[in-house]
């Protein structure tokens, strides 16, 4: 059994305070995992996200690729290659569609690949860094900082066609669809 420690400390942002906790227990081997994951990134995963079902899982990583595994016993189902050479950094951002049969992946490009089978169904634009699908589906929202870090955008874009159908010269880190309109 390993040592037990807590470590407890007050820090401060922004004016605010807050108390800062972390408690570490004994962990207790278990045993060999029930899954044996097949296939690995070769750099280190940047961003994963779960399939609506919960039955797929993908994973983006600094190796410049994305990859989709069946949740229920480990298996590699595909292995698809966000971009190559100079200035590639590999996905930001990776999001299945709410019907689960896209996977839209962001980082020096907004991508949608087929989830079951990993065929690039269609490149949108460059630049992308967050992503999020409407709950409909029909609608991405992305945002990234374009051809050069100066160029910050937020663009909503059509699935169908790719077709951008708001932008404004600004961005963020993130975006998020609101899941039920008022």
């Amino acid at each position: 059994m390993s040592n037990t420690f807590v470590l407890r400390g007050l820090f401060k942002t922004a004016g605010c305070s807050a108390l800062l906790s972390i408690l570490t227990l004994p962990a207790f081997a278990q045993g060999p995992p029930d899954i044996e994951w097949q296939g690995s990134h070769t750099g280190h995963a940047n961003t994963v996200a779960f399939s609506p079902d919960s039955q797929l899982v993908a994973s983006g990583s600094s190796d410049h690729t994305i990859k989709v595994w069946r949740v229920g016993d480990g298996v590699l189902l595909s292995t698809m290659v966000q971009c190559t050479g100079v200035g590639c950094r590999g996905p930001s951002a990776v999001a299945f569609s709410p019907d689960g049969t896209l996977l839209a992946t962001a980082g020096n490009g907004l991508k949608l690949w087929n989830a079951g089978n990993g065929t690039l169904v269609r490149s949108i634009s460059v630049g992308a860094a967050a992503i999020a699908f409407s709950p409909d589906g029909q609608t991405l929202a992305e945002t990234g900082s374009g051809s050069s870090y100066n160029t910050r955008f937020v663009r909503l874009v059509r699935v169908a066609d790719g077709a951008v159908l708001w932008s404004v010269n600004a961005g963020g880190v993130g975006v998020a669809f609101r899941a039920t309109a008022r």
